[in-house]
């Protein structure tokens, strides 16, 4: 797949229209609902453009993508420490009466966090699942061989689109970062863990601390290299950090959890 999604003005428009064969009206709707982002010019230094999003409107300041390789679904449910189990419950499991404010009450103190099921057919083998994760594709068995290296993303992918894409057309809103200069590596994305991820995108990570994944012996390499690199990357997370020369945008902890430990 050769093609890259553009973060320009009306690419979203120009597909759903062109593509999808939506009409102008319902594209408009989508438009004014916000449902579908809305770019516009601010003026400075270079004329930047900036958007919403580069496709929907922009919601967080910051993501964390956190893998646990072969945590098993009933290790979620059952043996899960209650600082996290408890934010997870169904609502069901609460009861609550018809007050709206009870309602709202409720779920702020549940959090917004769901817990799902996900059956996944073969191949499951990490640099194929990694790849789907990314790029929306689907995994194939002719990929396999790229396990053992050598197997860079070269489609379209969210790190990808991260790495090229500048903060300012992808929707941040940094009031206190000088916009003219558009310092696009202000804004970073790290990466720990399996390195299976570096095999794949090599270059992206504007910081990357890959531990080996292979030995099938190895229970707590990679995990304890997490362990060891993520309160420092909390400290540099989020919006909070503008202060900060850098701080990061996007931050990916890989963890193997159990694969190892259910080959031996």
């Amino acid at each position: 797949m050769p093609h890259a999604s553009r973060c320009e003005k009306d690419s979203a428009r120009d597909l759903l229209q062109n593509v999808l064969k939506l009409s102008k009206k319902d594209v408009d709707y989508l438009q004014m609902h916000g449902i579908i982002s809305n770019f516009n010019t601010v003026k400075g230094d270079g004329d930047i453009k900036s958007a919403n999003g580069c496709w929907m409107p922009r919601r967080v300041d910051a993501m964390s993508v956190i893998v646990v390789d072969a945590l098993r679904f009933d290790f979620a449910v059952e043996h899960l420490p209650n600082s996290i189990g408890s934010r997870i419950k169904n609502e069901s499991n609460h009861k609550v009466n018809d007050d709206l404010n009870k309602i709202q009450e409720a779920k702020e103190k549940q959090g917004r966090s769901q817990l799902l099921r996900f059956v996944a057919d073969p191949p499951t083998v990490t640099m194929q699942r990694l790849k789907g994760l990314t790029t929306g594709g689907l995994p194939t068995f002719a990929d396999i061989s790229g396990s053992f290296g050598g197997a860079n993303v070269d489609e379209d992918s969210w790190i990808q689109q991260h790495h090229d894409v500048s903060p300012y057309r992808r929707g941040y809103k940094a009031s206190s970062i000088n916009q003219s200069t558009e310092r696009k590596r202000f804004f970073q994305m790290a990466f720990v863990g399996d390195d299976t991820w570096i095999d794949l995108f090599p270059t992206q990570f504007d910081e990357a601390h890959p531990f080996p994944s292979f030995n099938t012996r190895d229970l707590d390499t990679v995990d304890n290299g997490c362990i060891e690199y993520l309160p420092r990357y909390l400290s540099m997370f989020g919006s909070t950090n503008h202060d900060r020369d850098s701080f990061l945008e996007v931050m990916v902890a890989h963890f193997l959890g159990v694969d190892h430990g259910e080959l031996l």
